[in-house]
């Protein structure tokens, strides 16, 4: 991982480094499949016991995202008067 500067080091115990590590990975991944880090932070954390777990991955998340702006898209079309 480029840029995380062993943080881990600073952390005050082995559940607090397992935290950053995973915290870190996830910011990881978003970066890599180009994902807006802090809306699916905010999105992911604030559905907590509401979505089901596969949903809240960074991936998961994403392609539910999608599906629901595809919907979005659809019923305005109608909406309109489009096809």
């Amino acid at each position: 991982m480029v840029g995380v500067n062993k943080n881990w080091l600073f952390a005050a115990s082995e559940v607090g480094a397992d935290t950053v590590a995973m915290f870190n990975s996830l910011v990881c991944i978003c970066k890599m499949n180009r994902i807006n880090i802090l809306e699916y932070l905010t999105d992911a954390l604030g559905s907590l016991g509401s979505k089901p777990a596969s949903a809240l991955t960074p991936l998961g998340w994403e392609v539910a995202r999608k599906q629901i702006r595809s919907i979005s898209r659809k019923k305005s079309d109608t909406a309109q008067g489009g096809s």
